[in-house]
């Protein structure tokens, strides 16, 4: 078992417990100009690049089917990117796995689609993103598995409003027993000195299972807890 840290350009990026991932052979970063910078990871095939224009700008993350593309502003042949705020972990087969203090994502470089987006929840959810603990990811024959404190929120509060809970449970997948009985939303708001009509946050187990094709299957379990935003 391995903790990766993320490749740094992303500011924040939460470890993560991993198995049977492939980590970049080597990275390399460059400091430019005009306050940006640029980040690549090398794998035997693909180049994985992010381009950062300042300081207070996203990354845009680009696959660069080449060994040793160069880490250099501009267009590159092959290239395929997307606006990002998150560090790679690492990936199997065509499947990249990012990951930083607000969300996981996994980039299907088969098909150049982002085929799962997570949002991991808050320290204050009784899980801080930056514990190994928070989100576990394993690769295997079979597939990508990863798992984590996912949240989801409505701009609604279960303290105020009747009908939130409801339209929490539904946003979430919660069936069964996890929907039938609101998380205790009082004394986490009474906790963090917030009021009652603030909006309401949920957070919950998220199991998540990709296969090679990149087929998703999700299962959510609790507890279910809330926090106020």
């Amino acid at each position: 078992m391995a903790v990766f840290a993320g490749v740094a350009w992303a500011e924040g990026a939460a470890p993560a417990t991993a198995t049977g991932l492939e980590a970049p052979s080597s990275t390399k970063s460059v400091k430019l100009p005009n306050d940006g910078s640029i980040t690549c990871a090398y794998y035997p095939d693909v180049t994985v690049r992010a381009l950062v224009l300042d300081s207070e700008s996203n990354p845009v993350v680009s696959f660069i089917k080449a060994a040793n593309a160069p880490c250099t502003p501009g267009k590159a042949a092959g290239a395929v990117g997307y606006d990002a705020t998150l560090g790679l972990i690492g990936r199997t087969g065509s499947l990249y796995v990012f990951a930083d203090a607000t969300g996981v994502d996994v980039y299907d470089f088969a098909t150049r689609k982002r085929i799962h987006r997570g949002e991991v929840a808050r320290a204050a959810d009784g899980l801080s993103p930056a514990d190994p603990k928070a989100m576990v990811v394993s690769a295997d024959a079979t597939g990508l598995g990863i798992g984590y404190r996912h949240e989801v929120y409505e701009t609604c509060s279960i303290l105020k409003d009747k009908a939130c809970w409801g339209k929490l449970a539904k946003l979430a997948g919660l069936t069964g027993d996890l929907a039938k009985q609101a998380p205790n939303c009082a004394a986490a708001y009474e906790a963090a000195n917030a009021q009652p009509d603030f909006t309401s946050a949920i957070g919950f187990r998220r199991d998540v299972t990709i296969t090679p094709d990149g087929k998703t299957s999700v299962r959510v379990s609790g507890p279910v807890t809330c926090r106020s935003l």
